[in-house]
């Protein structure tokens, strides 16, 4: 059974991207949802199954929000039905809305107005 929550845990963020991910798992080991959670939770003792299932696919859905994709392509893109759905998990996970995330990471990665640039950055030295 430690096999089948190591590999869960090894799992990248973008495989965990779907709800049935979890499911998907359970029946390639032959168990139930039920078996391979009751086995997750035992091991890693701190953490339901379906909630580290959650705050991965909501990890991976900070990384695609420094991308130029849409709010809504990402929550298909991350098995959501509906990007209302996407946005309550997203926010209750993080605290705010997915377009509040990325203006915050946009605003850390925006220069100071009249900082100077490092110098490997400057042109013309």
């Amino acid at each position: 059974m430690s096999v089948a929550v190591n590999r869960l845990l090894r799992e990248p963020g973008e495989s965990l991207r779907h709800r049935a991910f979890g499911a998907a798992v359970a029946r390639e080991l032959d168990l139930t949802y039920g078996q391979l959670s009751a086995a997750f939770a035992r091991l890693v003792g701190n953490k339901t199954l379906a909630a580290y299932i959650l705050s991965q696919r909501l990890a991976y859905a900070q990384e695609l929000l420094s991308s130029s994709l849409s709010v809504g392509l990402i929550a298909r893109r991350l098995g959501y039905a509906s990007l209302a759905h996407f946005s309550g998990q997203f926010r209750r996970l993080a605290r705010c809305s997915p377009s509040a995330y990325r203006r915050q990471l946009r605003a850390e990665m925006a220069p100071v107005v009249g900082e100077e640039a490092p110098n490997h950055a400057r042109e013309g030295d």
